[in-house]
């Protein structure tokens, strides 16, 4: 995997949340509640996303998709190996975009 595509889909996850309306601003919630637990927050992060995918279009490649689970979050990009994220590495990400 080339370290520019990894961060390019780091970055995806963490701008594009869940996919539902007002998702990310849920998430931001979740991953700044000082009150829950991290496995507490995994949880609702699991829950946020339910089960699914979208198409997704990164800056270097034209399209590919992106799939949550209750296993976590897997990119496939065009001819590169499926890049799977577990919800703890998930949670990670975003707690670098909004905890400083």
């Amino acid at each position: 995997m080339l370290p520019y595509l990894l961060e390019a889909i780091k970055n995806d996850i963490v701008t594009r949340g869940s996919g539902f309306v007002d998702g990310l601003k849920r998430i931001e919630k979740i991953v700044k509640s000082d009150w829950l637990e991290r496995k507490d927050k995994i949880t609702l992060l699991k829950k946020e996303y339910g089960t699914g995918g979208a198409s997704v279009t990164l800056c270097i490649y034209d399209s590919g998709f992106q799939d949550h689970n209750p296993s976590g979050v897997e990119y496939r990009m065009d001819e590169e190996d499926p890049v799977k994220f577990t919800w703890s590495e998930v949670l990670a990400l975003y707690e670098r975009r909004f905890i400083v």
